[in-house]
């Protein structure tokens, strides 16, 4: 199944609200539609935005990455349901799209396509040697927000940036 995206064409932030909660609503609908009827079979679902995720410095549209954080997590809640997002931009063909769904679902789970050329994230090990502690990672100027900042990882989080002295606000 493919998942599309529909870009939100109003800067109003009540009606950008709106648009996210339907579309949310609509994939949570999809999942459950998918687990009850499809009980015991593997389904793969591939979300698909425009310009919701950076790969350089390009405009992005940060109300498109949502859908994906939450399909990833919402196939980690239905035991068979494999989750997948392609981030476009306005080059990418309708065949470069289908190619790159088609591909293994299970990995990688975020994939940017970008004037032809396909990026991925990619964890590498770090060696303590590697790492600076002399580097500031956050702006005190700034406030944060941590969403499912209230479990073990994000309280841990949390605390670090406060020591850092950052203003945080938390939705669990």
């Amino acid at each position: 199944f493919i998942f599309m995206v529909p870009d939100h064409n109003s800067t109003d932030s009540e009606s950008l609200f709106d648009g996210q909660k339907q579309i949310l609503n609509a994939l949570k609908c999809l999942f459950d539609i998918l687990e009850k009827y499809r009980k015991g079979m593997d389904t793969y679902v591939v979300t698909v935005s425009r310009c919701g995720q950076v790969v350089f410095s390009e405009d992005i549209r940060p109300e498109n990455s949502t859908v994906h954080g939450l399909a990833l997590c919402m196939s980690l809640e239905y035991g068979r349901i494999f989750c997948r997002s392609i981030d476009i931009d306005e080059s990418i063909t309708i065949d470069e799209l289908i190619d790159e769904a088609s591909k293994n679902i299970c990995e990688p789970k975020r994939v940017c396509l970008r004037d032809g050329k396909r990026y991925t994230g990619e964890l590498k090990p770090v060696t303590v040697s590697n790492v600076s502690c002399n580097e500031k990672y956050f702006n005190k100027n700034k406030t944060y927000l941590v969403t499912g900042g209230t479990g073990a990882l994000g309280g841990e989080l949390v605390k670090f940036m406060s020591d850092e002295g950052c203003n945080v606000a938390i939705i669990g």
